[in-house]
């Protein structure tokens, strides 16, 4: 299944985000400016549990060729739970923030849900996803807090959280499951990265991620 959740009223993702702002719990570890700096993708405790199919995940998206410039993560996670559907006793679920690179594009949550809509029509062209796994696409708010309207408001706009369930009796079988459904994702993004090439992005204003002392100096 592939669902399409839009803004709420929830709290906004900083982009870059501090620590407190995000998640103010031992589970936040700090944002990690993978587009500048890749190698620091080994800082990230997701990555170290043994997910390679993440790690690749957010290497391709964070990738600098053709419309890997396009996008940036924000943020991820992946998790084992209880199912939450009494067909399966174990859900294996993971999630990654993810903004477009040029700034503006990030103003209209249009722009997402028309990704939303391309990934729903690449999933269905793969034969659709069955019931063991299942791909949501949460449309949220964004502030980008290196882009200052004046002195006291940045420009805002729009991110979108995508998740991918894995659904299993065991452990064992709902990672195998969460796997089909995190490739199928790398698919749809890497079509979509190998069918704009960079150049289309030339003049465009895009997403700093550098802290605001440092665009002081």
């Amino acid at each position: 299944m592939i669902v399409l959740f839009n803004p709420s009223s929830g709290k906004r993702v900083g982009v870059p985000y501090s620590m407190p702002e995000y998640r103010p719990s031992s589970q936040c570890h700090g944002y990690v400016d993978l587009k500048s700096n890749p190698e620091d993708i080994k800082l990230l405790p997701e990555i170290k549990s043994g997910f390679g199919e993440l790690r690749r995940m957010l290497i391709l998206l964070n990738g600098r060729r053709s419309l890997f410039q396009t996008f940036q993560t924000i943020g991820c996670d992946v998790s084992f739970g209880p199912s939450d559907t009494p067909i399966f006793k174990r859900k294996l679920t993971s999630w990654f923030n993810v903004v477009y690179e040029p700034l503006d594009w990030n103003q209209s949550p249009g722009n997402f849900e028309g990704l939303f809509r391309s990934c729903e029509e690449f999933i269905r062209s793969k034969g659709g996803s069955p019931d063991t796994y299942g791909v949501e696409f949460s449309i949220g708010y964004a502030t980008f807090n290196d882009h200052r309207i004046d002195e006291h408001s940045v420009i805002c706009g729009f991110h979108v959280c995508v998740w991918n369930h894995g659904y299993g009796k065991d452990s064992t079988s709902a990672r195998r499951e969460w796997a089909k459904g995190i490739n199928i994702i790398y698919e749809f993004f890497e079509r979509e990265i190998v069918a704009h090439p960079s150049d289309q992005f030339s003049g465009l204003r895009k997403v700093s991620v550098r802290k605001s002392e440092d665009l002081a100096s």
